[in-house]
């Protein structure tokens, strides 16, 4: 299987909503979609620009495809999964970029195989569902987010929170307080310091919360470890692991309950399978996450995240939040449980 054509594109998504967490605003999925061809089959692979959190621009990611990835895999014969993706991990590029290609190889790895990804990976379709997420504003304007996500079927909601403690709490007991039923996860994308956490905490203890997302900052893993003992809340573990070197210090200093893995954090589908293999191994749970994303690479977490038993949440809301989509096939939305269109490699085809 020789890669014949390497090619990309620059797409633009319009959101629903305008989007804000405490790290960026946007109003669009802004992201690059890769395309290989080989003699038999097309691969598809993306990486949205999410620079606040990955420090990955359009121009970063289509530089590194462009100056890097196609010379090094044009006419590059697949025959080998593992040295094929160290010739890929081996590249200086950006993640966003090396996820791009590596969710592409995978597309193309088990088309080959005639099968689907999950397959390939030994995975099968299980029951899954999603956090919806409801971005930062005022209090009363996020619980009108939250009732329309609940009108759509959404009871599992993920609210954003920033560096306003009082603010917060008010958000999170409004919500609570008109929607009762809801299950909540605080995600707070390193916001707070360890005592403003431990006041956050304090307000809403007798609240429905499922766990509280990196409240500190990415390199504060003394109060992430600190925030963990205290079992207030179950900590779940996101800018802070990155890589499966960062992984592996978060759980050996017993940093979080829970590792949220996004396949735009630690380089694609190849690295973050030895993350989720040492979660496995230390009996960690994880969350199946993603950036603000569209259907390829969230179709692709997807594929991963029924490989492996030990992801238990997901965070795969992005394509329902756009007011439009180019690809056909791939992840299914009824309500908030999710699931595959049954086809080889990813499943998906572009409309553009």
């Amino acid at each position: 299987m020789q890669i014949k054509n390497i090619t990309f594109k620059i797409s633009h998504l319009l959101l629903k909503h305008s989007f804000s967490t405490a790290l960026r605003s946007v109003d669009s999925i802004d992201e690059v979609i890769l395309i290989i061809e080989t003699e038999n089959h097309v691969g598809l692979g993306s990486a949205p620009a999410t620079f606040a959190v990955t420090g990955d621009d359009l121009d970063r990611i289509s530089s590194d495809i462009e100056l890097k990835i196609i010379p090094t895999f044009l006419n590059y014969s697949l025959q080998d999964y593992e040295k094929s993706f160290q010739r890929l991990s081996a590249l200086d590029i950006c993640k966003s970029a090396q996820t791009a290609m590596d969710i592409a190889l995978h597309d193309l790895f088990a088309k080959n195989e005639k099968k689907p990804l999950y397959d390939y990976l030994h995975g099968k379709p299980r029951s899954m569902q999603t956090l919806y997420t409801i971005s930062i504003n005022t209090p009363q304007k996020m619980l009108k987010q939250a009732q329309e996500a609940v009108n759509l079927g959404f009871i599992k909601l993920k609210i954003k929170l920033d560096h306003h403690v009082e603010e917060n709490i008010k958000r999170v007991l409004l919500i609570h307080q008109h929607l009762t039923q809801v299950e909540l996860f605080l995600d707070i994308n390193q916001a707070l310091n360890l005592q403003e956490t431990k006041i956050l905490i304090s307000a809403l203890k007798n609240l429905p919360i499922t766990l509280l997302e990196q409240p500190l900052l990415a390199e504060d893993i003394e109060g992430m470890r600190e925030l963990t003992q205290l079992k207030l809340l179950p900590i779940l573990a996101d800018e802070t692991v990155f890589t499966y070197d960062d992984a592996v210090k978060a759980i050996n200093m017993k940093a979080c309950n829970y590792i949220n893995i996004k396949l735009m954090k630690c380089g694609g589908i190849y690295e973050a399978r030895k993350i989720l293999e040492l979660c496995q191994k230390k009996a960690i749970k994880c969350m199946m996450g993603s950036m603000l994303e569209s259907g390829i690479s969230v179709t692709a977490a997807l594929h991963l995240a029924y490989a492996y038993d030990n992801v238990i949440f997901a965070d795969l809301d992005g394509p329902t939040l756009a007011s439009e989509k180019k690809t056909n096939g791939g992840i299914l939305y009824k309500k908030m449980d999710i699931s595959l269109i049954q086809n080889n490699g990813l499943g998906i085809n572009l409309n553009i």
